[in-house]
């Protein structure tokens, strides 16, 4: 089949994505690509930060347009629903996965992770945050 297909790429890294691709349909072949590269209790972390977290906030957006604003906005999404540490965490979970290698490896080319440059922006206040909670 061809999830099969695209499975078996995603485990081999020669995934050619399609550029219509949302971040959800991304997030999903990557997990299962890593299914025998990850240990059971982090492939069970990254899986619930995907279900719970970024499929519900930016799991519908264009893997080839997603912009510093949609990251901003996911880590908003987050800092509403947990602690500011917690969001840090699950933002670096979705990093991970969204990363220039991993979309690299899905034959994506973005102007720049938009992660990182999110991150680049905002980690010295998002550690002083994480420090001052009680």
């Amino acid at each position: 089949s061809k999830l099969q297909r695209l499975q078996a790429q995603a485990t081999a890294g020669t995934l050619s994505a399609d550029p219509q691709m949302t971040i959800e349909q991304f997030s999903t072949i990557w997990l299962r690509g890593k299914k025998n590269t990850l240990r059971p209790t982090t492939l069970l972390d990254y899986t619930m930060v995907v279900e719970k977290w970024i499929n519900p906030s930016i799991g519908h957006l264009r893997l080839s347009k997603l912009t510093v604003d949609d990251v901003q906005s996911f880590f908003n999404f987050l800092t509403e629903r947990v602690s500011v540490a917690t969001a840090y965490n699950y933002a670096r979970r979705a990093k991970t996965m969204l990363s220039p290698t991993a979309i690299g490896s899905a034959g994506l080319k973005l102007e720049s992770c938009r992660f990182q440059s999110w991150r680049n922006k905002h980690h010295a206040s998002i550690r002083e945050n994480a420090r001052t909670i009680p």
